[in-house]
C-alpha cells in the first residue's frame, strides 16, 4: 500500500495520460479481484458510496472511474494500485537503478557515521584538554 496522498497525485497523473477509457479493461480486473474477495457488487458498491447498478457498470466499463472511486475501491479490496492499473500506466522499476540508489543510501549512510564517530573523538578530546586545564 502507499501513502494515500501521494496515491492520488500519482493517479490524477495517470488519469490525465489515460482518461482510464482505455482498452485496459479495467472493469475486468475490478471483477476478478472482487470475486477473490467473495464480495458481492451491493457490498463494494455501498463501501464506496454508489448504487449497485453504477458500480456494475465500473466492471462492465460502460462509465469512467474516478479517482476518488479508485481510491476507495483499492480501500475495500485491500489492494495496491499496481494491481489494479495496467503495467502501462504504472512507473517501471528499474532494480539495477533500485540496487545503485541503495549502495549509495549505505555509502552515504557509513560516510555519516564515520564522521559522527569522528566528530565525537574529536569532542571528547577537547572535553578532556579542557579538563585537564581546569585541574592545573
Amino acid at each position: 500500500m502507499c501513502n494515500w496522498s501521494l496515491c492520488v497525485m500519482f493517479v490524477i497523473v495517470i488519469l490525465n495520460k489515460s482518461n482510464l477509457q482505455t482498452p485496459m479493461q479495467l472493469g475486468r480486473k475490478l471483477r476478478a479481484l472482487r470475486a477473490s474477495r467473495n464480495f458481492t457488487q451491493e457490498y463494494v458498491a455501498s463501501q464506496i458510496g454508489i448504487s449497485q447498478a453504477a458500480y456494475s457498470a465500473l466492471e462492465n466499463d460502460r462509465t469512467v472511474l474516478s479517482v476518488k472511486q479508485l481510491v476507495q475501491i483499492t480501500q475495500v479490496l485491500n489492494v495496491s494500485l499496481a494491481e489494479i492499473l495496467p503495467p502501462s500506466l504504472l512507473p517501471h522499476s528499474d532494480t539495477e537503478s533500485l540496487e545503485k540508489n541503495m549502495e549509495e543510501l549505505k555509502s552515504n549512510y557509513e560516510k555519516m557515521l564515520a564522521d559522527r564517530e569522528a566528530e565525537i573523538a574529536h569532542l571528547s578530546e577537547l572535553l578532556s584538554r579542557f579538563s585537564n586545564r581546569d585541574t592545573d
